[in-house]
């Protein structure tokens, strides 16, 4: 269609200026937080909201520690960084849609990797219920790339005890 329309591709996540456009997520939680940030647990699809928040966080403030979070069965990142190349996943569970690719960028690798990001996987069955726990308690309707994060909580609320955490 590109070529055909003489029209312009821009990488949903593997561009150094989208990446930079959705770095200013990270800004506004900065500037919300006046800088008092210690965890933010994101989302990882492609990586490049993940990885323009974290480049924005990081510089700011070191010490935020930024965990990236994938669904199980979608997790290319964790695969990724664990081979230390970027791995395409041949079959996917496409349940948590907004973060499941078969290839993340090698842009957003080498930010994750270069900033030391941790990466965990939650299994969709987790995700199916906090999305029912978010809507039971909280009344809010999350789609399953926005209840990812959340989702994590539990595997790493032993760390956040008494500290700012952004989902």
């Amino acid at each position: 269609f590109m070529r055909q329309h003489g029209r312009t591709f821009v990488h949903p996540f593997n561009d150094e200026a989208v990446i930079a456009g959705q770095g200013t997520v990270g800004k506004e939680i900065y500037e919300e937080l006046k800088g008092s940030v210690d965890f933010v647990i994101s989302s990882v699809g492609g990586g490049g909201l993940a990885s323009g928040c974290m480049i924005y966080l990081k510089e700011k403030n070191p010490n935020t520690h930024y965990i990236g979070v994938e669904p199980a069965g979608a997790a290319g990142m964790y695969e990724s960084l664990k081979t230390n190349r970027v791995v395409t996943l041949h079959d996917i569970d496409t349940f948590v849609d907004g973060a499941a690719v078969r290839r993340i960028g090698e842009l957003t690798f080498n930010i994750f990797r270069g900033y030391g990001a941790e990466v965990l996987t939650v299994p969709e069955g987790k995700v199916c219920t906090t999305m029912i726990e978010l809507y039971q308690n909280e009344g809010i309707i999350a789609e399953p790339a926005g209840a990812l994060p959340v989702s994590a909580l539990d595997f790493v609320a032993y760390q956040q005890r008494k500290k700012t955490v952004v989902c």
